[in-house]
């Protein structure tokens, strides 16, 4: 009988080839399969990294520095190319590319190459893998308020010049701004139930009712009756009245006396004492500390009230009225802008022509200047009400 020890081991040579071989398949392949997963993690950290900063100058940068964070080079010994940037066709974006306010989707790709461990035993030196990844930009539950300065400094250009062309100067770079803002926030769509966008015009007053409103009168130009103009709320404590009497009289008729007519006061329906505030029922959202007078064209005074009689020198320039603000339900505080009320003074007539009673108020030397003519655009889904109010602020 034949010894048949050596065939053994050469039948069990040949078997270890093939062995080895899915062996060194499994081993690979679970190599790829881990870099793949790795990879994909990467690019949506990078792809919301990006859409973060979709419209910003650095996105390519915050793009790579996510995917690396999550994909070091060399992972595995792998060579990457990307990620980067492709439209819904999978053609790439060259680098610093610019989006526009219509587009809502940022797409990242990347693939990596891996040498291989055992294949390569086998002519297989390298193993590749890829993946994708995609956000889209939405809005979540965004209430955004524009105010636009319409002040005569509007007028100057930024280096703070006149100039005769309009598109240089203040205001116009400001219309920009808001336009561009709000073609950001709505993207293509014309309506969003979670953005809502308000517009509030000032200059050295605001006009605190909504616009294309008129105090007295319904939307059909019809006139209301009294009791419909304004709702009322009590005020605790009914503290003073924070705008002095003494210091918002004039001697409007030159017979030496600020106290010897009732027109004599700027301040219409002034009262010693705060019991109520009032909302008007085209501003219903706005505390007024007195009943509007019947011509009320919507402005109110400033926040802060006279510390000075009238013929004070540089009445315009005192401050010092900060410091005596208070809250009229809760008591003086300090709020994050600093001392405030909790309500505001109707401004009647006078503080509409340019030779008025405010002016006289500060001894002659300001004239009143015509406060923005549309009042406030209250939070609003539809993208083409808001552009509508941009154009006729």
């Amino acid at each position: 009988m034949r010894d048949a020890g050596g065939i053994s081991g050469v039948i069990l040579t040949i078997s270890l080839i093939p062995t080895i071989g899915v062996i060194g398949i499994a081993t690979d392949v679970s190599r790829a399969y881990i870099v793949k997963t790795r990879l994909r993690a990467a690019l949506d950290a990078a792809a919301l990294a990006g859409g973060r900063s979709f419209f910003d100058a650095d996105r390519g940068t915050q793009i790579k520095k996510y995917f690396n964070a999550n994909f070091p080079p060399g992972y595995f010994g792998t060579t990457v190319k990307g990620p980067l940037e492709v439209n819904a066709t999978g053609t790439v974006y060259p680098p610093g590319h610019i989006y526009n306010q219509k587009d809502t989707v940022l797409r990242l790709t990347a693939s990596a190459s891996i040498p291989t461990l055992f294949m390569k035993l086998f002519s297989f030196k390298d193993m590749s893998v890829g993946g994708d990844s995609e956000v889209t930009r939405q809005t979540s539950f965004l209430d955004v308020v524009i105010a636009v300065d319409m002040s005569g400094s509007m007028l100057r250009t930024v280096s703070g010049s006149w100039s005769s062309s309009v598109q240089d100067r203040r205001i116009e770079l400001a219309k920009t701004a808001a336009t561009n803002l709000v073609d950001i926030l709505f993207g293509s769509t014309q309506e969003n139930a979670l953005l809502s966008i308000g517009l509030v015009p000032w200059a050295g007053k605001v006009k605190v009712t909504e616009s294309g409103t008129r105090y007295g009168y319904d939307a059909n130009g019809n006139s209301i009756p009294h009791s419909a103009l304004f709702t009322t709320k009590n005020v605790p404590s009914s503290p003073d009245n924070p705008y002095k009497e003494a210091f918002y009289r004039i001697d409007k008729h030159n017979d030496g006396n600020i106290w010897n007519n009732a027109d004599d006061l700027v301040l219409k329906n002034w009262t010693p004492k705060i019991t109520k505030v009032y909302y008007a029922h085209n501003a219903p959202s706005v505390p007024l500390l007195a009943e509007p007078p019947a011509d009320w064209k919507g402005y109110v005074y400033a926040r802060y009230a006279r510390t000075k009689p009238y013929n004070a020198p540089q009445s315009y320039s005192d401050y010092t009225a900060e410091a005596e603000a208070g809250d009229l339900v809760a008591g003086p505080f300090t709020s994050p802008g600093g001392p405030a009320w909790v309500g505001w003074y109707p401004m009647g007539d006078e503080g509409q022509t340019t030779y008025c009673d405010l002016g006289l108020l500060n001894g002659g030397k300001y004239y009143c200047s015509s406060g923005p003519a549309a009042g406030i655009l209250p939070l609003q889904h539809n993208k083409a009400t808001i552009e509508n109010a941009k154009r006729h602020p």
